[in-house]
């Protein structure tokens, strides 16, 4: 397959982490967007966050509710068990994948007006996580987002869910973009795919319900990125920066996220969006794009922390030559 890396180290089985942050709150119908009672709510509130016109705050509301579409998670993950030990003590303030000697986040991506958030998130996660466990932030794997979208039950009208995508890319998986680039369109056949995809697809290994507490979350997230499912309301689209949380409109649907890590000093989760670099922050400054904001712990209500953890597959990096280094896909390291 297309995606290759610089000469690693072998690497077996390493954990990645995805959760789901469910955002509870009473529903209300989806409202067109006031800028000016949006930022009269905020400074109301005392908010830290701005408001301002953006790309996806221009897009007529019925169309754009489409971009919170996604199913909530199974009462199986709410209820999950958790594994491995919780840190209690000895966290960090602040921790950002994006910023650990490296990126290992992959670029801002555009699911575009189609309810495919669930594939972008579970898919930029195992990015993330490829990185990761080759300890190679350069490399930025970009997989196809269309292939769950095209070959699973999720759709860009009613979206799709956790668990069928998990499920998914666990028997099946994805291949690179190149493979079945992606259309924001759900009409595009799973027939489309290139051959490799079945021959030698990436996959995941295993997932299983985590602890919901946000020190799990946080446990967790030392191991990798996890993907999020939020409560969406109508004045995140008009994000321009800071602290978000729910201060004016209505409640549109459910969207799967990613968050990359946290800031204590800001009380805040730092997330990753599918919605384009045309909207959002460049949170930081560290990677130079938008798209990217943060959300403050318990937002919009939310007091409960979903969580389920996955692994990659084993066979990610080999040393198939025997030559001392591992290679990430089918090409020969160039270092």
């Amino acid at each position: 397959m297309g995606t290759t890396s610089p000469a690693l180290r072998s690497a077996r089985s390493v954990a990645i982490a995805v959760a789901v942050l469910a955002i509870r709150a009473p529903g209300h119908a989806s409202e067109p967007t006031d800028l000016a009672a949006v930022r009269e709510a905020i400074a109301t509130a005392g908010a830290g966050w701005e408001a301002g016109p953006t790309a996806i705050s221009a897009i007529p509301a019925d169309q754009r509710t489409l971009l919170a579409s996604a199913e909530p998670p199974g009462e199986w993950l709410e209820t999950a068990a958790g594994d491995g030990e919780i840190l209690e003590m000895g966290l960090p303030s602040r921790f950002d994948w994006r910023d650990r000697s490296g990126n290992f986040t992959t670029p801002i991506k555009d699911q575009g007006l189609c309810g495919s958030c669930w594939s972008f998130a579970t898919v930029a996660v195992t990015e993330s996580m490829m990185e990761i466990q080759t300890q190679e932030p350069r490399w930025d794997p970009d997989l196809s987002e269309q292939i769950p979208l095209s070959c699973t039950s999720g759709n860009c009208q009613t979206g799709g869910s956790a668990e069928v995508t998990l499920d998914f890319l666990m028997n099946q998986g994805t291949a690179d973009e190149s493979c079945l680039p992606y259309t924001g369109s759900d009409g595009v056949p799973c027939s489309a795919a290139c051959d490799e995809w079945h021959d030698d697809p990436w996959r995941i290994e295993s997932y299983q319900g985590v602890s919901n507490h946000g020190v799990a979350m946080k446990t967790r997230l030392l191991e990798g990125p996890l993907v999020i499912w939020m409560q969406t309301y109508d004045d995140l689209y008009c994000y321009t920066g800071g602290v978000y949380e729910h201060v004016s409109g209505g409640l549109v649907g459910g969207h799967y996220v990613v968050v990359v890590g946290w800031d204590d000093d800001d009380d805040s989760w730092i997330v990753k969006n599918s919605w384009g670099s045309d909207w959002g922050e460049d949170t930081y400054g560290v990677t130079g794009q938008r798209g990217w904001f943060r959300l403050r712990y318990g937002a919009s209500g939310s007091q409960s922390y979903d969580a389920l953890a996955i692994r990659a597959p084993s066979s990610l990096c080999t040393d198939d030559d025997g030559d001392g280094f591992s290679t990430c896909g089918d090409a020969s390291s160039d270092a």
